[in-house]
């Protein structure tokens, strides 16, 4: 059953017909998460759509061979982004191929291009179900191509813009854009720098128009300032002016890698009133700006500006997502700290201070990925503060903020639940 949406969706059965067979859902339209827009000395990037397209080259160097099917264009174009395709190809690892259609067509004035992957869920070796994958993850996960009848990711640029430098040096004109640079940044997007909250008419909303609440692998690491997960619908419903409020406030990523990489969550760039295309799917401009070496992935380009790195945090971001990172990501990402004995399959310890004054913060463990629901009680019984967190398999998550807020001095409990274990810690707060 085929309906027509921004991403149209389908499924279908894989494998033999057994009590054993699982049902994927794919994406048959790519989710573009911006256009690219000239406009008054920097690059905008805006919500858009992919093109269909033709005729091909492949390219194997480093971790991952990326095919790229060319349709238009010239020579010079091609080469850069063929040279944007061999920095991602030394930066991440999948045993497939992933496979990009390039188009190069006339576009509307000052529109530059655009780009996005198509997405897949519930295939065998996903790492969290009901939550919605890049194809080339999602294909790196499996060691097979999930979607032979579409490209990964599908990308278009402009045939008609005049302020293109096609050069790979790194010295365009001040009122050139450079094309690799732009091209680096939106395979970005198509390899899961991209996620499905946003708002819309005053209310945040997650995921497909067609399949609301269930999010992309992306989202699933999005947290507020007091690091509380947006998708934590206790705390922020689906289609509610208090998701939408979180999104137009201050709204970070965290995840093991990033945190272990820059310290603590990471920002996004969330303005108080919401940007379509450029809110929550870029790191901040203020805090990453230019030459800053993680400013790849940050929403706005500046004419002349040059990035050949996707730099350390997009890096972590991606092998956070799932990524096994190829060795130019692998020097600029901190490894999270080593994961303790688990002979209970999870190991629990207190980060923070007990007894705290304002807050405190505990460490979980988990042998096996899964979702952690973690619920803070007084000695009534009554729930103070939730949290949900996905972990990795093998990974660890630091619960921060708890005992935050207007709490009186008093002994809690911090009851945390996750698909195969269960643990209880006594906390105390004092004045």
């Amino acid at each position: 059953m085929r309906a027509p949406l921004l991403v149209l969706l389908a499924a279908f059965v894989a494998g033999a017909a057994s009590a054993q067979q699982r049902r994927i859902e794919y994406s048959d339209v790519p989710v573009i998460v911006c256009e690219l827009s000239a406009q008054e000395g920097h690059t905008v990037r805006r919500a858009g759509s992919g093109a269909e397209l033709p005729s091909s080259a492949s390219f194997l160097q480093g971790g991952t061979t990326f095919q790229v099917t060319y349709s238009g264009f010239p020579a010079e174009a091609e080469a850069a982004f063929q040279a944007a395709v061999d920095i991602w190809e030394q930066h991440i690892a999948s045993p497939t191929p992933i496979r990009i259609n390039a188009n190069w067509i006339p576009l509307d004035t000052n529109l530059l291009g655009s780009a996005g992957p198509f997405l897949i869920r519930n295939f065998d070796a996903a790492p969290i179900p009901n939550t919605w994958y890049p194809a080339p993850l999602a294909d790196a996960l499996s060691g097979a191509d999930l979607d032979p009848a579409n490209p990964d990711i599908e990308a278009t640029f402009s045939s008609a813009f005049p302020n293109w430098y096609f050069g790979t040096d790194g010295n365009p004109a001040p009122e050139e854009y450079d094309l690799m640079t732009i091209v680096l940044h939106e395979i970005g997007h198509g390899l899961g720098f991209i996620g499905s909250l946003k708002v819309e008419g005053g209310l945040g909303t997650v995921g497909l128009p067609s399949d609301p609440g269930l999010p992309f692998v992306y989202d699933r690491f999005a947290e507020d300032g007091l690091g509380r997960p947006l998708l934590d619908t206790a705390t922020y419903p689906l289609k509610s002016t208090v998701l939408a409020d979180a999104l137009q406030s201050a709204t970070y990523l965290g995840g093991g890698a990033v945190e272990a990489t820059h310290g603590a969550p990471v920002l996004l760039y969330s303005p108080s009133d919401w940007n379509e295309g450029s809110s929550f799917s870029h790191l901040d401009e203020e805090a990453f700006p230019q030459g800053n070496e993680d400013g790849l992935m940050t929403p706005f380009l500046l004419r002349a500006e040059v990035v050949r790195s996707p730099g350390p945090i997009a890096c972590a971001i991606m092998q956070d997502i799932g990524w096994t990172l190829a060795p130019l990501c692998t020097a600029l990402v901190e490894a999270p700290g080593p994961t303790p004995d688990l002979p209970n399959g999870f190991a629990l310890s207190i980060a923070g201070a007990n007894p705290f004054v304002s807050e405190t913060e505990l460490r979980i463990s988990v042998e096996q990925p899964q979702t952690i629901q973690v619920r803070l009680f007084d000695r009534l019984g009554r729930v103070v503060m939730r949290q949900d967190r996905f972990v990795q398999g093998g990974g660890t998550a630091t619960i921060r903020h708890i005992g935050a807020g207007d709490l009186p001095a008093g002994v809690y409990f911090v009851h945390i639940v996750g698909d195969t274990f269960s643990a209880t810690q006594a906390l105390t707060k004092v004045r």
